[in-house]
């Protein structure tokens, strides 16, 4: 089992992925690999810089991707040759299409592509920033067949396309400088186009701070596939109870995950109240402890669940 972990004020989302399935993805919009090739699920840890070694200016990052092998030195993990800044990175790579399609794309029928992109992040890359809105960070991309949930952790981070899409007025992928003090993570998840409004409903758990919508189609009834994308890209919250859902979702490979999302009024604790009594398994949890309010007090149950202040 492969397990990713990510918290955020409000709002938290965690993915446990069963890894059973490892063939590539096929979609036009998936997750990709720095060949750029389609693939189901990567994880991606940004390093923070170090005084020695490989990764001092804080631009290295290690990975595992569904098809990814053990590394040089025996590893799972695998250091990339590529900054997180390149193009040519993982989430490079998966951004591309963004970025280089056109607004409207016309196929060969003469009718517009459905396409749609919501990009969120509680500090937007211009450095607005939002303390209502969830501590969230995430892509949304589909096309009528297939797309990718891009889960992340770095502020002002990616930028939204813009220009006409042309080469030379175009917005390009880019990371930004703020975001090389700190380590960093992305898991990135390829589905087909059925989960796309299972992910809106999660999102409205959220109350994700929202800094690109938009949405190309010919057709009113594929929009009205996915009313909890539209909801959420308007703004729309869960405003009563149950204050958390957890739901499963299928990669395009048929990789079974679940994902939690919880409101910040859930008032439990996330891991010892809700996960481990779940997945009755114990947990090695590194988690945001500079939240709103005030932390939680001690926590004594009988499965154990060990809090980790740092990474190495």
């Amino acid at each position: 089992m492969c397990s990713r972990f990510g918290t955020m004020d409000g709002i938290t989302v965690i993915f446990i992925l069963w890894c059973v399935a490892t063939q590539p993805a096929t979609a036009s919009l998936s997750c990709r690999t720095e060949d750029g090739q389609p693939v189901d699920w990567f994880v991606l840890y940004k390093l923070p810089p170090t005084t020695t070694g490989k990764a001092t200016d804080g631009r290295a990052y290690v990975y595992r991707t569904s098809v990814s092998t053990q590394g040089d030195d025996g590893s799972t993990w695998i250091f990339s040759q590529q900054s997180i800044d390149s193009a040519a990175s993982l989430p490079g790579q998966t951004l591309e299409p963004i970025y280089n399609f056109p607004e409207h794309v016309v196929s060969e029928d003469n009718d517009v592509d459905e396409r749609l992109l919501l990009m969120y992040n509680d500090e937007f890359p211009n450095g607005t920033s939002s303390e209502i809105a969830a501590h969230a960070k995430g892509v949304v991309a589909f096309d009528g067949q297939s797309g990718f949930w891009l889960v992340h952790s770095v502020p002002r981070f990616p930028p939204a396309p813009g220009g006409d899409r042309s080469p030379e007025t175009r917005t390009n992928y880019s990371y930004p400088a703020t975001g090389l003090r700190y380590g960093q993570t992305m898991l990135c998840v390829s589905l087909p186009f059925n989960q796309a409004d299972l992910i809106g409903e999660q999102l409205q758990y959220y109350h994700p701070f929202i800094y690109h919508w938009s949405v190309s189609s010919s057709s009113k009834e594929w929009i009205q596939m996915v009313p909890n994308l539209v909801d959420v890209a308007r703004g729309h919250h869960v405003t009563k109870p149950p204050w958390s859902r957890s739901v499963q979702l299928f990669s395009s490979n048929q990789l079974s995950i679940i994902s939690f999302a919880k409101a910040r009024q859930f008032g439990l604790d996330l891991y010892g109240d809700w996960i481990t009594e779940t997945l009755k398994n114990a947990l090695y949890v590194e988690t945001w402890t500079n939240g709103q309010g005030h932390p939680m007090p001690s926590l004594c149950i009988n499965r154990t669940l060990t809090y980790v202040p740092r990474l190495r």
